[in-house]
């Protein structure tokens, strides 16, 4: 184990139930180290609102809960949702992240068989043979009318592998039988003859090669073929040295040659330890699992005994060689997962050791002397808020885009002169335009009275043809009378031709006024016109110009562009301040290291983590309470392994006990299997 780390994030007081994978977590390091470790066993029914709460409520995290909802709101894939996750925890490295994301999204795109199949076969490429049964069962049960026949076929040659690297080569047969009805897979039949022979079932291999069309020449051929790689099976291997180890154990008249033959066999249980540790704690979350759900069905076989019971109903098979092998594979196994539990028991008090130490560590701080404690808690206080300024920098929003601020910084320079440029022109544009709009205005007053001329020229006109008939009808009335009644008209003709000239005159005034003012109003529309487009010619230049620079910096206006000017050499400040901030949080945390080795610490490195706690004895308290809690959990954990163990090795006993030409061979590996756990 490596040193012990304080998370970065809060410790959940509830923890988050995987049900699953019947695993609690309390940060969300754990939850990344469960998702990179585990990626090919991972089930997503944890994404969710309730996980969003969970971080939000008991790991405090508004802003990654905020996050992952908004994920959930778009309905992004699940492994996408891990990716944040990941991302903002900030747990593993980039290359664990992308291999564990390639796992996720090949499982997410297929359907929930395949994803199943997926899981299987990669466990069994890995020698996971149990595991890869589970997954290849459970696809056999839950398969639906819709799935495929060749795909059926191939997940039960594969279960038929499995078996087989299990010894099991009867089922290992029937499985292979199964494969070939369904995918027509000549490898499927090969392989189903191949275990019958290894099974010693003569009778029906003989059967299956007549029912395949086998002739005789051909299946001694399989027979060779098999006898010249049957050897070279890794679990036939382990359990022949271990026999002949005994034979020599037996055969040997010197302490010594016993003590060697002895240390043999200590080795190959060592082996298989480090072979355990490999696997690390994927196998035994997967372990466990299996357990809970042997639970959950009380009428399966769930213990040594009843898989022994069974096996005696068999009559004289359990007299059979295969019958040995399995026996021999169930002892090995117990013996097994005694070592896994043992190397968990190492792990579990290696830790409980190390949080016992920075205990002892907290005692040490707390008994060191006032006159000494000032200075300290000086460097320790400048540590706390060193840090709390990079926080605060890393946690501030940024104003501005990062393509923003890269062009910023590209253009440093010029920046200055495009705003004032800009700004210019926008002036400019805007003077241009109220001169337009002046001189629109205008135009339109000059239309209007242009309209009201010809308007009022037609009103005359019609006022000329009334008065021109009103004359013609009055000198009519006025000859008439004077040629019929004889009337004196001089004085009413004098009247009537007065009245006409006054009012022709009138009329040709108006008109020729009126013609004088429609000139006028046409010189005007004119001359407003040519000053327009001349106007016009420059607003299209001066509009371009602000386009163009608006488009050049992604802004809308010079208003827009002066903001993030000034937000980005506000950044730049604030990252020469950050960069500061590193020069002296790297020198105090040099120096508060410094002065905690003085005081023989185990680990003095670590306090940087944390250094609220050696100057406010509040937060040294909370730091003590999470390790007091840590260690309990680390105490239940090894009195579990410890009750584990020695439930396990009465299961071997048992086994011991119904096989007795097993006893001594059994005893060795007991006695070895004890060596391990007393030196535990």
């Amino acid at each position: 184990m490596g040193q012990l780390l304080f998370c970065s994030h809060a410790l959940a007081k509830k923890p988050y139930d995987i049900e699953s994978a019947s695993l609690n977590i309390y940060s969300l390091e754990e939850m990344s180290y469960y998702l990179i470790h585990n990626a090919e066993f991972v089930e997503m029914d944890f994404v969710g609102r309730t996980f969003c709460d969970w971080v939000r409520t008991e790991i405090k995290e508004e802003g990654l809960a905020c996050k992952l909802e908004d994920a959930l709101e778009q309905g992004v894939p699940s492994y996408e949702f891990a990716r944040i996750l990941l991302e903002e925890t900030g747990y593993a490295t980039e290359a664990e992240q992308q291999a564990a994301m390639e796992i996720f999204r090949q499982l997410e795109e297929k359907d929930e068989l395949s994803r199943h199949k997926l899981r299987a076969d990669r466990l069994l490429r890995r020698g996971k043979y149990h595991c890869a049964m589970e997954e290849y069962r459970w696809i056999l049960q839950n398969q639906t009318e819709e799935t495929q026949e060749a795909f059926l076929g191939d997940v039960s040659h594969n279960l038929g592998t499995a078996y087989a690297n299990l010894f099991l080569f009867s089922q290992a047969a029937d499985c292979y039988k199964t494969a070939y009805e369904k995918n027509t897979n000549p490898s499927s039949q090969k392989s189903e003859i191949f275990c019958l022979f290894l099974a010693d079932k003569k009778e029906k291999q003989s059967e299956r090669a007549k029912e395949y069309g086998i002739g005789t020449e051909q299946l001694k051929e399989y027979e060779r073929e098999l006898e010249a790689i049957k050897e070279q099976l890794p679990s036939d291997e382990n359990v022949k040295k271990i026999r002949n180890l005994y034979e020599a154990y037996e055969k040997g008249t010197k302490e010594e040659i016993k003590a060697e033959t002895k240390s043999e066999i200590y080795g190959i249980v060592h082996k298989w330890r480090q072979e355990y540790e490999k696997y690390g704690r994927e196998e035994t979350m997967r372990f466990w699992k299996r357990r809970k759900k042997a639970k959950e069905q009380p009428e399966a076989k769930q213990n040594i005994e009843d898989v022994l019971e069974h096996l005696n109903t068999r009559g004289a098979y359990t007299d059979s060689a295969e019958y040995k092998r399995q026996a021999e594979h169930e002892m090995l196994g117990r013996c097994e997962e005694i070592i896994e539990a043992i190397r968990e028991l190492e792990e579990a008090k290696s830790e409980y050791r190390i949080v016992t130490d920075y205990l002892n560590d907290i005692q040490k701080i707390r008994n060191i002397p006032k006159e000494t404690q000032e200075d300290l808690h000086e460097v320790a206080g400048n540590v706390a808020k060193l840090n709390k300024a990079r926080d605060q920098y890393l946690n501030t929003a940024q104003k501005i885009s990062d393509a923003q601020f890269v062009q910023m910084q590209q253009e440093e320079d010029e920046i200055p002169d495009a705003i004032r440029r800009l700004e210019a022109n926008e002036a400019y544009e805007a003077a241009i335009r109220r001169d337009m709009n002046y001189l629109e205005g205008e135009k339109q007053a000059w239309v209007y009275c242009m309209e009201e001329v010809k308007e009022e020229m037609h009103h005359l006109r019609i006022f000329s043809y009334v008065l021109f008939g009103v004359f013609i009808v009055l000198m009519a009335v006025i000859l008439v009378l004077q040629g019929v009644k004889n009337v004196d008209t001089k004085l009413m003709f004098t009247l009537l031709v007065s009245a006409a000239a006054i009012g022709g005159f009138f009329l040709y005034f108006r008109q020729q006024r009126d013609i004088d003012q429609l000139k006028r109003c046409e010189a005007n529309i004119n001359g407003a016109i040519i000053l327009l487009n001349k106007i016009k010619f420059k607003y299209v230049n001066t509009k371009n110009a602000v386009d163009y620079a608006c488009e050049k910096y992604h802004v809308h206006n010079s208003k827009e562009l002066t903001y993030i000017w000034e937000q980005y050499q506000d950044a730049v400040r604030e990252k020469e301040k950050y960069l500061q901030t590193n020069e002296e949080l790297d020198y105090y945390n040099s120096r508060l290291v410094r002065r905690l080795k003085d005081y023989q610490l185990y680990d003095a490195k670590v306090w940087t983590g944390n250094p609220e706690a050696i100057y406010n004895e509040k937060e040294m308290v909370e730091v003590q309470h999470n390790l007091i809690a840590r260690r309990q959990k680390l105490r239940e954990r090894i009195e579990y392994n410890t009750k584990n163990i020695l439930n396990m090795r009465k299961e071997v006993e048992e086994i011991a006990a119904s096989q007795k030409q097993m006893v001594p061979e059994l005893k060795e590996i007991i006695d070895s299997i004890d060596s391990l756990s007393s030196q535990s």
